[in-house]
């Protein structure tokens, strides 16, 4: 999280109570008396890896982060899922304007 708030504060700060609850979720599940609880996280964490290569490969066309560098598919790329939602409900506008831009840019310049 601290690096989060390094990259951009704003940002940063945003993914500090939503990170803090799926911490507590995943600890409160890790105390639950659940059977086979080794098999229901084995279970999730297979099933969630098969949906994003999936995802990757039907709505985008292209690799997932992770088959480029470890580091951007562990830290930038959740960082850049919370900068998504921020931009979906209308928050840092003026960022996602000049984000879309430069991918316009690029994209531009890729083709020619």
């Amino acid at each position: 999280i601290l690096y989060y708030i390094y990259l951009y504060p704003a940002v940063g700060l945003i993914t500090l109570p939503v990170l803090a609850a799926m911490c507590h979720g995943a600890i409160q599940f890790w105390k639950c008396d659940c059977e086979n609880k080794m098999l229901w996280l084995a279970g999730i964490h297979v099933v969630s890896w098969i949906l994003q290569f999936i995802g990757h490969g039907v709505f985008e066309g292209r690799r997932p982060a992770l088959t480029d560098s470890l580091v951007q598919a562990i830290l930038t790329a959740p960082f850049f899922v919370f900068f998504e939602y921020c931009f979906f409900i209308g928050l840092f506008t003026d960022l996602h304007h000049e984000v879309q831009r430069e991918i316009f840019k690029a994209h531009t310049r890729k083709q020619e």
